[in-house]
Parts: structure tokens; sequence; C-alpha cells
């Protein structure tokens, strides 16, 4: 995962970015810049194609997905909130719908 580091943070959740498949993180970089500097949040990401080699079904892409969330949580001790776009955002709903305690 990514983390854009910019003014000190300000809220208790972190904000975690999925993006689309085929679009690698820095690609993202400005606007998730601007997104933890207007809501005074960090922003993590994952990298979605890197991490989908050997994990091509959509159970094992959740996976993948709870296990960076439980991870941010842990190193953090923060609540997490899902942002993503196109398949991102698909897969943090069915993330969110699996285990929504995360």
């Amino acid at each position: 995962g990514a983390a854009f580091p910019a003014q000190p943070m300000t809220s208790s959740r972190v904000i975690h970015f999925l993006g689309a498949n085929g679009f690698p993180v820095g690609t993202y970089t400005p606007v998730m810049k601007l997104l933890e500097l207007a809501s005074g949040r960090q922003v993590t990401c994952s990298e979605v194609f890197p991490a989908m080699e050997g994990h091509k079904t959509w159970d094992g892409m959740i996976d993948l997905l709870v296990s960076d969330v439980e991870r941010i949580k842990s190193d953090t001790g923060r609540e997490v909130e899902g942002v993503g776009h196109s398949f991102g955002g698909a897969m943090i709903c069915a993330a969110a719908s699996r285990r929504p305690d995360l």
C-alpha cells in the first residue's frame, strides 16, 4: 500500500483507496493528495493489478483487501473508510458486505 504524506491528520478515520484494474496507484497521486488535504485524513492505497496475480477470483481479491484493511486498522489504531474507482469500488462494496465489522 501507499500513503500520501500531507498535513497533520485531524480525523480518527483513515481513507483507504482502491483504484481501477489497470491503473497504478501513482495515477491517482494528485487526487489522493488533494483528498488528504481537504479531508484532514490519512489516505492509504492498495495496488490492484499486482495483487491480482495468483488471486484472480473475486473471493481471493476480497481476501487481500480485507487483509489490507485489517493491517491498516492494526497499524494506525483508527477506523478505515473505503473509497474506490471502478473495479476498486466494486471490491470495496464486496469486502464491506462480507466484513461489515471492518
